[in-house]
């Protein structure tokens, strides 16, 4: 059991280096990640299964990193305001 616990808590620590939030292109990737994986839109797609899965498979990622590096949903807001636009 130890050892299981140990290799949550180890891969919530690699997540949490990787996504630090400190350095700035950290959050443009976050922001990138958030518009690809459908984060704050419909996943679903009237008449098209496939894309809908597709879209929910990646909607799945995005809830994977913010569950482990604990991004709020105000942090989320702020990512959507500030990511960089073309």
């Amino acid at each position: 059991m130890d050892a299981i616990l140990d290799y949550f808590r180890r891969r919530r620590a690699y997540y949490q280096m990787v996504f630090s939030r400190i350095n700035p292109a950290d959050m443009q990737v976050l922001a990138d990640l958030m518009d690809f994986c459908h984060a704050n839109s419909t996943t679903a797609i009237s008449n098209d299964p496939v894309e809908t899965a597709i879209r929910e498979g990646r909607r799945q990622v995005w809830l994977r990193i913010t569950r482990a590096i604990n991004l709020t949903p105000e942090e989320q807001f702020d990512l959507a305001q500030k990511r960089d636009k073309p």
